[in-house]
């Protein structure tokens, strides 16, 4: 009997050991792994139709984390829903009245600099604004020039303290005061999908990182000045279709990686970043139907970068987990939800990240329990 226990044991560790991976995920079980992960599920609202945007951020300064999530296709609101400290149950209010436009994504900084959280709302129209908060529990609407029609880039650009806005070809620099002055680009990114900023090349200044083509196509600009850029260069083809990119030195080796969705393969891939500007694509999953959102997080505080992903054909929410070695194992989340967006943040102050997505009905919080 002893014999036969042993022969079992050396059979199960070699399958393990045999699975193991050099960096890219091919099956659910890559590598042996023991996760401790479990969430706790928080319906915040089940009533929205489509909800396209999510922002998270403390918009009464009351120390906790709110959240913004707007409806395009059929009442045109943009709605925010205050966290009563619990961080299980919150208060829906409206940011503003109906809108004419379909609001597209949503931001949270402070634009005016006065202590309280705002929130920006672009559109898939032409038609963008800033939401100045009362602090009050209100917001005034301050309308972005009509003739932006792009996604919006916020970042810090000059780096003077304050959200400035790239849109199309327009640099636009925020005074402190949220007064913007225009200035011409030397690059019109009127087909971005998405823009993500970083410093690719490390030489201190703020790269961008755009999808465009109708999400067919990754390109990086690097930095010359505020304004103008080098040339395109393009680190994915327009055979395939991306749904979201994210930013993350994702082997902690000291440069910025790029990580995105696909969703013709139903992959996520990863553009390993050599330092010098080479990027080598590796692939991170598999076999799942329609990855959407990526967020990236280390879920399991254990020093490294996992990825957290949504799947709206799967309805699935899920855990990429890094083992350190850039080896990832899927772990499932949730798989009752057709999920899209999805943000990361400690909503309960307890030292580890939750995830919160938006589905086809409303919003939901995973609080991380481990």
């Amino acid at each position: 009997m002893k014999k036969v226990l042993l022969l079992l044991l050396i059979i199960l560790v070699f399958t393990c050991s045999d699975n193991t991976g050099t960096g890219n995920a091919e099956s659910e079980n890559s590598f042996f792994y023991t996760s401790s992960l479990s969430f706790e599920e928080i319906v915040v609202c089940s009533d929205l139709t489509f909800p396209p945007t999510l922002a998270v951020g403390d918009l009464d300064n009351d120390g906790d984390t709110d959240i913004v999530s707007g409806i395009s296709y059929l009442e045109h609101k943009i709605y925010y829903y205050l966290n009563d400290g619990t961080d299980k149950n919150f208060s829906r209010k409206s940011m503003n009245d109906d809108i004419p436009y379909n609001n597209f994504r949503t931001w949270i900084f402070d634009f005016n600099k006065d202590g309280y959280n705002d929130c920006l709302a672009i559109s898939t129209s032409s038609e963008h604004a800033i939401y100045l908060n009362n602090k009050n529990g209100s917001f005034t609407e301050t309308s972005l020039s009509e003739t932006y029609h792009s996604y919006v880039l916020a970042d810090d650009r000059d780096n003077d303290g304050d959200i400035d806005l790239f849109l199309n070809n327009v640099y636009l620099e925020n005074d402190g005061s949220c007064n913007f002055s225009e200035t011409a680009m030397s690059y019109y990114f009127n087909s971005a999908d998405q823009m993500e900023t970083a410093d690719l090349n490390s030489d201190g200044t703020k790269d961008i990182v755009v999808l465009q083509d109708d999400h067919k196509n990754i390109s990086y600009f690097l930095n010359n000045t505020l304004t103008t850029f080098s040339s395109e260069v393009s680190i994915a083809d327009a055979t395939e279709f991306f749904k979201e990119i994210r930013l993350e030195d994702l082997d902690k080796d000291g440069d910025v990686d790029i990580i995105g969705t696909e969703d013709y393969s139903d992959l996520i891939y990863w553009w390993e970043n050599d330092g010098s500007l080479g990027f080598t694509r590796h692939t991170i999953s598999f076999e799942i139907t329609g990855p959407y959102g990526i967020e990236t997080s280390d879920i399991d505080n254990d020093n490294d970068i996992d990825i957290i992903a949504t799947y709206e054909e799967d309805s699935k929410t899920a855990v990429w987990l890094n083992d350190g070695s850039m080896n990832f194992h899927m772990e499932t989340v949730s798989n009752e939800y057709g999920a899209s967006l999805v943000n990361v943040t400690d909503f309960n102050s307890d030292g580890y990240d939750d995830i919160i997505v938006t589905y086809y009905n409303g919003v939901v919080i995973f609080l991380n329990t481990m």
